[in-house]
């Protein structure tokens, strides 16, 4: 029991300790607004696709086990996502609001804690399968979030414009220069090869400093019902039911962890952007960006040390 103690900790301080220095370096007037914002596009468009590409990259598929996993996830995220689509209008009056609270029961922050997570809990071995359940994942994420959105205001959403936007996202550019590479041998010469993994290694930890920059506990005013139920079914009961039905097919280790955060994790900061820009309610969705992401930290601990006392991790 200990010894899992220790490895839950392991996992999840580390993250909240480095999104804590960026909320403080933030409030003691060190970081801009401006900067935040600046810091925060790069590390999207630069250094987490070059993390994602060094991994796919680098992938040993030969040893990964459960690459099924990819398929369950992309299964279980379209199933939960005509669920909601059915169940949170009886909940939610007003059609800004819906679509919001829908995006973010389904939608999650995986690109980051994803990658961080697994591989604080599996130091020493690849992340082939967390790596790929972000192609398996991201696009639908965007793809069904327009639906959502629109579907909710009463519009329709346009597919071609949003599956350009899905081609153009830096992460699924990454995926698929990965994945070609990884098919080719990994071509690359050393000295190229350094340098992606050197700008690859800021990637986590420049992330996480710059969520916790942005985050404005002072904006969850109003709405508390609706943000606590919201967070409660987006850490504690959607993972449990999917982590659930995973494990009894057979699924562990890293790829039972990817589906606890493909599924547990905080709501991505980029459905707050994509609330405002489609006419939802965007401060309900930036609440929620802050809610589920100091909620998701103690969430993920739970989560791994009751997976790891069942041996599932």
């Amino acid at each position: 029991m200990i010894e899992n103690l220790k490895i839950s900790f392991d996992a999840v301080l580390p993250l909240l300790l480095v999104m804590a220095a960026g909320f403080a370096t933030r409030r003691a007037g060190l970081m801009s607004e401006e900067t935040v914002l600046q810091t925060n596009n790069v590390t999207f468009r630069l250094f987490l696709p070059i993390l994602l590409l060094n991994n796919i990259r680098s992938a040993r598929v030969e040893q990964a086990q459960g690459l099924s996993v990819l398929l369950f996830s992309a299964t279980s995220l379209l199933l939960l996502f005509l669920l909601l689509m059915r169940v949170v209008p009886r909940f939610v009056q007003k059609g800004e609001r819906r679509g919001v609270v829908t995006q973010a029961l389904f939608r999650t922050n995986y690109a980051l804690f994803g990658l961080a997570v697994v591989a604080n809990l599996y130091p020493s071995e690849p992340l082939t399968i967390p790596s790929l359940m972000i192609p398996a994942t991201v696009p639908f994420y965007n793809i069904l979030a327009v639906i959502a959105l629109e579907a909710c205001r009463g519009g329709r959403a346009d597919m071609r414009a949003t599956a350009g936007r899905v081609a153009k996202n830096p992460l699924v550019i990454a995926c698929v220069i990965g994945i070609a590479l990884l098919a080719l041998g990994n071509p690359v010469p050393a000295f190229l090869d350094e340098t992606l993994r050197d700008l690859g290694g800021v990637a986590t930890t420049l992330a996480l400093f710059t969520l916790g920059a942005s985050l404005r506990p002072e904006a969850v005013r109003g709405n508390g019902r609706a943000l606590a139920a919201v967070t409660a079914l987006k850490l504690c009961v959607i993972p449990a039911c999917v982590i659930t039905l995973a494990a009894a097919l057979g699924y562990r280790d890293q790829a039972l962890a990817s589906v606890m955060i493909a599924f547990g994790g905080p709501v991505a900061v980029s459905s707050f952007t994509m609330a405002r820009q489609m006419g939802g309610d965007s401060d309900l969705a930036a609440q929620l960006v802050v809610t589920t992401t100091m909620g998701s930290v103690p969430a993920m601990f739970v989560m791994i040390f009751i997976l790891k006392s069942l041996g599932l991790l």
